[in-house]
């Protein structure tokens, strides 16, 4: 029995550059996805491999056939959730700029994912908090990408009534816990009472700190 080896990292980078750039290949199961696990998570640990994992998985979720995305989506989303807390980047440090780009094409995926899945990303009821969790802790080069994953997330949520009453409660509280950090001041020049929030002034406080907030004052 002859044991194969895995080719050289340059040529598997090389590799799933090409497979990006394939509209078959996003179509190829569970060969392809597969594939982004092992760039992204093995054990080489090449920040290289990883970000062409990252984008083999963006071209899945954009390019993949609806009836593949449905039965394999869950797996893209929770890949791409262990990104975003730093899983497959553990000898870097957080602001490291390539773990801040495989970071922001994370959340790009996941807002496709929202869009083309939504119900791998509805059942998911911590991705709300760990988004949110994620605002004030998040590098300014991946917020725009972070805030289009809550905008998308939003929409999912807020066009299902039929999952409303489960998914409103997870995002309440994310959103409390957040506002738990900022002072009376700040409540005060949000227009938003100090204490604990009810949901009109939960959802005005999203409003504003993700789409109104200046870009500099904090990391929202």
């Amino acid at each position: 029995l002859t044991l194969r080896s895995a080719a050289a990292v340059g040529v598997r980078v090389r590799a799933l550059s090409y497979l990006s750039k394939s509209k078959a290949a996003a179509a190829r199961f569970p060969g392809t996805i597969q594939a982004i696990f092992h760039a992204i998570f093995s054990s080489d640990d090449n920040t290289k491999l990883q970000q062409a994992g990252c984008d083999l998985a963006a071209s899945v979720a954009l390019n993949a056939p609806a009836p593949l995305l449905l039965a394999a989506g869950g797996h893209l989303v929770s890949g791409m959730l262990r990104v975003t807390r730093g899983e497959a980047m553990a000898a870097l440090k957080r602001d490291a700029p390539e773990a801040v780009l495989m970071r922001s094409s994370a959340y790009a995926t996941l807002a496709t994912l929202c869009k083309r899945c939504p119900e791998h990303v509805r059942s998911d009821t911590r991705l709300p908090a760990d988004l949110f969790d994620a605002i004030e802790r998040e590098q300014i080069a991946a917020r725009s990408s972070l805030q289009e994953a809550l905008a998308a997330l939003a929409n999912v949520h807020a066009a299902s009534q039929e999952h409303a009453a489960a998914s409103r409660e997870p995002m309440l509280a994310a959103l409390r816990s957040l506002a738990e950090g900022l002072s009376g001041a700040e409540l005060a020049a949000m227009g938003l009472p100090s204490g604990q929030l009810g949901e009109a002034a939960a959802a005005a406080l999203v409003t504003r700190w993700l789409f109104m907030a200046p870009r500099g004052s904090r990391a929202y």
